[in-house]
């Protein structure tokens, strides 16, 4: 090679290296980009107050494990191991492109990375452990026949539990393939089957309750009961989602357009909670279950539009329905501030829900990924992630999407606008468009109405989401020169408040 000759290479690693012959003289982590994992963990050293200054972990899909501290605003990425050449050799020559990185766990200060690769048409597991404190690599650990596999225990095929034992969990597999889902219970070293449904078609995406998302402070909800001659406001029970589990797929039709069928199923008894159809629907489905409700976003294929579904979930109620206008007795008022709003919600005991399904329409195309907002305590109003495949990412808020929450007509107030409305302050990702997204996670900080947010794919992009940025924004009739006015005369007014107080106070040390 000549004095002045420069080669750009390609590692294994997907990542760019400009050499010349003496040095190294840049490097591009482009194997960042479309990454197969993303999560959001606290730093190992000590956190602010808020918990801003949290990190991203993303491992690539060349098996490269990536720490990008939020603080830094991607100024800043830090390769913390490289074990692209490694897992080949422990998986039996499997290339690395091959295994899918479902998912990073953290335990310990150590990252548990588990992937999933295909053997002769069967589905193996395979776990990756990254010391994060060292930047070492501490072992791989394979599943030649495991059901499913935690950074703390695996149950196998025979339903044997290895790892750490369990007093009880249940848990649940789903075979996207065939349809099935199946649950089980663990109890000790060893498992048993719980139930199992058979949807009998390939599952087209599902989702399932976390404490997260399905928390909610208040049980109680405010429902808007337009079914009669006149619209009634009843005083509903929310159901709780925590082990509820929604699933998609698609039923064809002979000389019709495939039928979408949404499908909620209890994760501990096995039940069927309900199924609703939806006629000509084609293309992908994102769902996620947050609080009460389930939502989903399709594509209507016979009108070419796209649409929002919401399932709202409530509780049977035993007595009669109770109005929002009815008031209560004093006894009543007086019980409240000594009765117990904890409740204990079981499976096992819970009736069937009452849902009330409803479809809304959207612009903005095909949906890349859908996410829910969390906060801290739970107390901020959740938002809905529209990570679109144009690259916007909006945030539509709960409640505008339940029944009752749409805009009214303009010349008719009694009418709903049947219809989300996604002006550009709900845009967070503002004036830049993300090529080509695939996933979204969140995180809350400690700060009760700011929650972290990023949206992978080929870029990396990161905000802080507010649930009360709407709220945030004045009418341009608001009054500005009134509010200032006001602020400056209570100011002036608790000067002289002071003044005469401190008057007072000599006046009578005085005498």
């Amino acid at each position: 090679m000549g004095e002045n000759t420069y080669a750009l290479v390609k590692g294994g690693n997907l990542h760019l290296y400009l050499l010349s012959t003496e040095k190294l003289i840049w490097e591009r982590k482009e194997g960042l980009s479309n990454p197969s994992a993303v999560v959001i963990v606290d730093p190992l050293k000590d956190a602010d107050h808020f918990h801003f200054n949290m990190h991203v972990l993303a491992v690539s899909r060349s098996g490269v494990l990536y720490s990008i501290p939020l603080q830094d605003m991607g100024a800043s990425v830090k390769v913390i191991s490289d074990f692209s050449a490694e897992i080949p050799k422990v998986t039996g020559g499997v290339p690395v492109l091959l295994h899918h990185f479902e998912h990073i766990a953290l335990k310990d200060e150590v990252a548990y990375i588990t992937s999933t690769y295909d053997n002769n048409g069967k589905k193996l597991f395979c776990t990756t452990k990254v010391n994060l404190k060292t930047n070492e690599l501490t072992g791989f650990e394979t599943f030649p026949d495991a059901l499913a596999v935690s950074p703390t225990h695996s149950i196998s095929n025979q339903l044997e539990v290895f790892g750490e034992k369990l007093e009880e969990m249940y848990f649940y597999v789903v075979d996207e393939k065939s349809g099935d889902v199946k649950g089980f219970k663990v109890v000790g070293d060893k498992a048993e089957p719980a139930w199992t449904v058979k949807l009998r078609h390939p599952i087209v995406s599902h989702a399932k309750g976390t404490h997260e998302r399905s928390h909610f402070v208040n049980s109680l909800h405010v429902f808007p009961n337009r079914t009669g001659e006149e619209p009634v406001e009843e005083v509903r029970h929310r159901y709780p989602t925590h082990n509820v589990i929604a699933l998609t797929h698609y039923e064809v039709l002979e000389g019709e357009l495939p039928a979408l069928v949404v499908t909620a199923i209890d994760a501990i008894t096995g039940s069927v909670l309900g199924t609703v159809r939806h006629k000509s629907v084609e293309g992908d489905v994102r769902i996620v279950v947050v609080e009460n409700n389930i939502v989903y976003y399709f594509m209507d294929a016979e009108k070419m539009r796209y649409l929002i579904g919401v399932w709202e979930l409530f509780e049977e109620e035993t007595g009669g329905i109770v109005r929002k206008s009815t008031g209560a007795s004093p006894p009543q008022v007086i019980a409240s501030f000594f009765s117990n709003n904890d409740r204990t919600y079981s499976s096992k005991t819970l009736k069937p829900p009452v849902i009330v399904p409803s479809t809304l329409g959207v612009q903005g195309g095909p949906l890349a990924a859908m996410g829910v907002t969390t906060s801290v305590n739970g107390i901020a109003r959740k938002n809905i992630v529209l990570v679109f495949e144009s690259g916007r990412v909006a945030l539509v808020e709960l409640r505008f999407l339940l029944s009752g929450g749409q805009m009214p007509f303009p010349t008719d107030k009694d009418r709903q606008i049947t219809h989300v409305i996604i002006p550009s302050i709900l845009l967070a990702s503002h004036r830049y468009r993300l090529a080509s997204p695939t996933g979204v996670v969140s995180e809350p900080t400690h700060l009760e109405s700011s929650c972290h947010l990023v949206v992978s794919g080929l870029d990396l992009f990161y905000v802080r989401a507010s649930s009360g940025k709407p709220f945030d924004l004045l009418n341009p009739d608001f009054n500005k020169s009134l509010l200032i006015s006001l602020v400056c005369g209570f100011a002036f007014l608790s000067f002289v408040a002071r003044y005469f107080v401190t008057r007072a106070k000599v006046n009578s040390k005085w005498k």
